[in-house]
């Protein structure tokens, strides 16, 4: 719904509400922490320096895209959620699970590990624990991984940093991979989220009523 508000959680910037917000949705709002002053953005769209805890509106959608693992005091979030999110509202969490193959395969050189950063890495059962407990359920999930689970896991068995002259997201052409092994990475992602084992998802969860 083109009227529906939306609030995002740990959005930095905010680069998924400004192209709603030049999609035509109006009543948009991020909040983050972690930025160093409020953002107003010339078309209107405001981020915010708050954590969630001090905000004080009801929202539609309350979005979390990769935050949650860097929090650790999740349980205190998804119980200020559900206060702020309406009835009918819908939450989506996007997050890193260890109930995949990648994890299961790559175990301490999973790129999503990412430790110190993140906090909690949760099984698909995990998280329904945690979220069940301040009360949600899950209405969907769908798994979403990319090739990104691969090719930074094998290098990180070279001991090459993403942020290397040697990785791929930096000098594709220099990279330790042929272009061969980074399709068939990919082809493998699609796969493994076909089959709900991808190395991330995105889950809708309602509020029990």
């Amino acid at each position: 719904n083109i009227n529906s508000k939306v609030l995002d959680i740990g959005c930095g910037n905010g680069n998924i509400l400004y192209a709603m917000k030049h999609s035509g949705m109006n009543n948009l709002k991020g909040i983050d922490p972690y930025i160093k002053e409020d953002i107003k953005y010339d078309n209107g769209l405001l981020i915010e320096k708050i954590s969630i805890n001090e905000e004080k509106q009801k929202w539609d959608l309350v979005m979390l895209h990769h935050v949650l693992e860097h929090m650790d005091n999740q349980k205190e979030v998804m119980k200020s959620i559900h206060e702020k999110l309406f009835d009918n509202g819908t939450c989506i969490i996007r997050i890193p699970t260890v109930s995949s193959y990648a994890w299961n395969k790559y175990k301490t050189n999973w790129v999503s590990l990412d430790a110190p950063r993140h906090f909690y890495l949760h099984s698909i059962k995990s998280f329904k624990l945690l979220i069940e407990s301040q009360g949600f359920f899950i209405e969907k999930i769908i798994f979403d991984s990319s090739s990104f689970q691969f090719w930074a896991s094998e290098q990180y068995i070279q001991d090459i940093p993403l942020m290397d002259a040697r990785s791929y997201s930096e000098n594709p052409n220099k990279s330790i991979f042929e272009s061969k092994e980074i399709e068939s990475f990919h082809k493998m992602s699609i796969e493994l989220n076909n089959n709900n084992n991808g190395d991330q998802f995105v889950a809708f969860l309602k509020k029990k009523l």
